[in-house]
């Protein structure tokens, strides 16, 4: 099973291998090595596992964080945005020369009444 996270949420991943492994926080200590207070500590916030810690608990139990990073660069997210506006500028004049408003020009184009 892949987890993918653009940002890490440990305890929800922690929680959902709890679940998923049918597994207790000392079940969890004594198979990756700490102790019960660390996991706990974990799952309340208080501090966080450090990369060793983390990546013994994925690998325990068959789990790999995918890390992702968005590629894209600020020129393209800002053409992107451009040709939306653009695009929405063009439906707003259609709908002027129709005679009808926006909101049912785009129910049109969606196919809804």
């Amino acid at each position: 099973m892949i987890i993918e996270q653009d940002r890490v949420d440990y305890i929800g991943i922690l929680s959902h291998i709890f679940k998923e492994q049918g597994i207790t926080q000392v079940q969890m200590s004594r198979d990756i090595g700490v102790s019960k207070n660390t996991i706990s500590r974990w799952m309340v916030g208080e501090t966080v596992p450090t990369v060793e810690s983390f990546e013994k608990v994925l690998t325990k139990y068959g789990y790999v964080l995918a890390v992702r990073k968005d590629t894209k660069t600020k020129r393209e997210i800002r053409k992107e945005l451009t040709q939306a506006e653009r695009s929405l500028q063009e439906k707003v004049r259609i709908a002027r020369e129709l005679g009808i408003s926006y909101g049912e020009l785009d129910a049109r184009l969606r196919g809804t009444p």
